[in-house]
């Protein structure tokens, strides 16, 4: 397998989402059509499990998979095309990249600082009338409106790089017993992560709700109450600014 080039990034190395990209998330199913479609996908902040990309070449094993993240890829694989470290909130190159026409961030925004810069990324890469897709962890969530409510701070949204939990209580640690931050530091409701993509000139097609288990399709109708949201979007232009 070809590898792209390399780029160094500085940030610290357990300050990476890797945590949440190792696992298959519940509303990849809700883009079967849009992976059977596309020719060429990209995966902003994939990590090096590659679940989604496993998940996507079965479905559709013509796909050229596009990978990229802070990660370095330190082993052999033949489940994506290519891989590139890249640091996300950067104007970054992919050398030779085609138009893509599905481009995914999956828990990432929630991790960045740049929040606009990787949105615009994402449709510098994506073809016009392709779809980006985006999911984060709710703000607006029945589970964290209840924890502010007590008092308590949401257990998606850390304040500390050194031990995630501070002021979580119980929910924290049954959610993170490691105490490990995964770099929460953007909290994102539904309403604001609506008005951010229409700012950015992205046509929502829908917005769809997400969790684990038995209440999964339940949460799909409430997104604003939902833990997961996940928003599937239409790039109007592939070619809009840069954010240095």
């Amino acid at each position: 397998m070809n590898q792209l080039p390399k780029h160094a990034d500085s940030r610290p190395k357990h300050l990476t989402m890797d945590g949440d990209t190792k696992i298959h998330r519940p509303y990849y199913k809700n883009l079967i059509d849009e992976i059977r479609q596309a020719k060429n996908l990209l995966n902003l902040g994939s990590g090096v499990a590659f679940a989604f990309e496993t998940y996507c070449r079965q479905i559709n094993h013509n796909l050229n998979i596009f990978s990229a993240d802070r990660l370095e890829l330190t082993a052999s694989q033949n489940i994506v095309s290519w891989y590139q470290q890249v640091d996300l909130e950067s104007n970054f190159t992919i050398k030779d990249a085609p138009e893509f026409d599905l481009v995914c961030l999956f828990e990432v925004i929630e991790h960045v600082d740049k929040t606009d810069a990787l949105i615009k990324n994402a449709m510098r890469y994506c073809r016009p009338g392709g779809c980006i897709a985006i999911s984060f962890p709710n703000l607006s969530s029945l589970l964290a409106r209840l924890e502010l409510l007590a008092g308590f701070q949401p257990h998606i949204l850390e304040v500390s790089n050194e031990l995630a939990n501070f002021g979580m209580g119980l929910v924290g640690r049954l959610n993170n017993p490691s105490n490990q931050p995964l770099h929460h530091i953007r909290g994102i409701t539904s309403r604001a992560a609506n008005e951010l993509l229409q700012h950015h000139g992205l046509k929502i097609r829908r917005t769809l709700g997400s969790s684990w288990g038995i209440l999964e399709p339940f949460w799909r109708y409430i997104p604003s109450l939902a833990p997961i949201n996940l928003f599937v979007c239409e790039n109007p232009d592939a070619r809009v600014g840069t954010q240095e």
